[in-house]
């Protein structure tokens, strides 16, 4: 479950809202425990196999974790006012896993310039493959565990407060998922996920931020006995400024404590931080948007790269 940022401003009674985001994060890491194997390994570029998925589970003590694949996520969210503060939404995900179309020229940008690759130079490109191991319990994935599919669905109500608050608006948002999807292939947790979080935005003439503050609490993750679903809170800004009438930059920090924090304590379980800055373009009844984010800070426990797409139009 995860609920996406979004502003203090209520739809307003009797008006309803579509948005449709797309969102491709490639992602690499790898223990060092994992990355010293794959040295060892050396040899030309290849995939994971059972003899080093057994030589990663037992030849290793500590951390052991390896994620390399690409997540693509296309978003559709319905919302409708059912008065000027109160506002339902319905959001319905579809899911796949990749080996990595954006793999190459991650490569390259990191040879480029001389960034370490983290062992990524020892496997072979476009290949989706996962080792989360902690004490006996492991998740061992060799290919992914679907090409696709939809996600569970995400409810949510929203009430905007009275305000403004010198300048200021404020919101809370409480949402529930419930287990509707395959479990089997990880397109749910198999079971119930709660969530909420509070919204606070405050709008100058041409500047403005917005500051969400969430918090989900997931039940039990059936499929993956790896590691339990943690709950740590996650903190988004999003600043934005408006160059014109209809175009708007902006630049957002996330940062939130890894989700992976239980399967071991390294850098994967760190402080996790990601830097994102893109445009929104107002056009005929309808917003569009562009963006891509990067981590920041702490390189081992994010997402090398995502690029995002939105568009967004109110009805009334």
């Amino acid at each position: 479950m995860g609920l996406m940022p979004r502003p203090a401003i209520p739809v307003g009674r009797g008006n309803w809202a579509l948005e449709l985001n797309y969102s491709a994060s490639n992602n690499f890491q790898a223990s060092d425990e994992v990355q010293r194997y794959l040295e060892r390994r050396g040899g030309p570029r290849r995939p994971l196999d059972e003899a080093d998925v057994k030589a990663v589970l037992t030849g290793i003590d500590g951390n052991r974790y390896l994620i390399d694949g690409e997540f693509g996520l296309f978003d559709l969210g319905i919302h409708y006012g059912l008065s000027e503060r109160l506002s339902i939404s319905a959001r319905a995900s579809y899911l796949s896993y990749g080996g990595g179309y954006l793999d190459g020229t991650i490569f390259d940008f990191h040879d480029t310039f001389g960034f370490g690759q983290a062992g990524r130079e020892f496997l072979a490109p476009d290949h989706f493959q996962i080792i989360l191991a902690q004490d006996n319990r492991a998740l061992v994935l060799l290919d992914r565990p679907t090409a696709g599919g939809f996600t569970d669905p995400l409810f949510t109500v929203t009430y905007t407060f009275p305000g403004p608050a010198d300048g200021w608006r404020f919101a809370v948002e409480a949402g529930v998922k419930p287990p509707l999807a395959d479990a089997d292939t990880l397109l749910s947790t198999g079971s119930v996920d709660l969530g909420a979080q509070l919204i606070a935005q405050r709008q100058w003439r041409a500047h403005g931020v917005v500051v969400n503050l969430a918090w989900v609490l997931p039940g039990e993750f059936e499929e993956a006995e790896a590691f339990d679903p943690p709950d740590p809170p996650s903190l988004n800004v999003a600043y934005g400024y408006r160059f014109s009438g209809r175009v708007r930059g902006i630049a957002q920090v996330f940062f939130s404590e890894n989700i992976f924090r239980e399967v071991n304590d390294s850098d994967l379980s760190e402080l996790e931080f990601q830097l994102s800055a893109g445009v929104k373009i107002d056009a005929i009844g309808a917003r569009l948007g562009l963006g891509i984010t990067e981590n920041l800070f702490n390189f081992d426990n994010t997402p090398d790269f995502a690029v995002h797409l939105s568009y967004s139009i109110l009805f009334d």
